[in-house]
């Protein structure tokens, strides 16, 4: 299930997986799908990066509070920066680890290039060899994943991307589906828009466009 930007949800039984809670996900305040306070039964919460449109560290707080036998992954840079929030991170960076019923996978991927501020330390996850989450990232190193996994959740819209990039990294991973984040700034009317181009250019690939386009919108994997 998606809540906005790059919030994932993964639910498998009775585990469940949270990716990249992000100050997109709760800023309009007013959306009971999209509360903090809701994610409730986390096996663990995983940060690609430290950017605040991933990592809202007030959410994150009452999120672990809520959940405290849930852990909370990620890499050097997240570990760096939540440790002056009073959070404790677990570096999970390369590598397996399982997790409940679930296994993830951890590549390093180095975030995209950006106009302002250090590029921090990004991490690509992939789950169940089934999905993958790339962060910020279109990093040429992940070309080494390709047929590693089936669906892809692709940031869509970006300050660091455009629209040839993105559909050229979703040919580079020889995704088969689409789970499109990285798009909770944008106005309804032009996610509409772009969502109808990306689905009429991934049709014509063979490439399953799932329009995940609402708060807490949920697809089967």
């Amino acid at each position: 299930r998606k809540f906005l930007h790059s919030c994932l949800l993964l639910e498998k039984g009775d585990d469940r997986i949270l990716f990249d809670p992000g100050k997109f996900s709760f800023i309009d305040g007013n959306s009971p799908s999209a509360r903090p306070a809701d994610f409730a039964g986390l096996k663990a919460v995983i940060i690609s990066h430290a950017h605040p449109d991933h990592m809202d560290d007030e959410a994150l707080k009452v999120i672990m509070e809520n959940n405290p036998t849930a852990a909370l992954l990620s890499n050097a840079g997240v570990v760096s920066a939540l440790r002056t929030k009073g959070l404790k991170v677990d570096l999970f960076e390369q590598g397996r680890r399982p997790i409940g019923s679930f296994t993830i996978d951890a590549y390093e991927a180095r975030h995209a290039n950006i106009v302002s501020g250090q590029i921090p330390p990004n991490t690509a996850y992939i789950v169940d060899e089934s999905l993958l989450n790339p962060g910020d990232s279109y990093a040429y190193s992940l070309d080494a994943l390709r047929g590693k996994f089936d669906a892809l959740a692709l940031p869509v819209m970006a300050p660091w991307t455009t629209e040839l990039d993105t559909v050229g990294f979703a040919a580079r991973m020889g995704a088969k589906r689409v789970l499109p984040i990285h798009d909770g700034y944008v106005k309804d009317f032009f996610l509409r828009m772009r969502y109808d181009n990306y689905e009429k250019h991934f049709n014509a690939q063979g490439v399953k466009f799932e329009r995940m386009d609402s708060v807490g919108v949920e697809v089967s994997l």
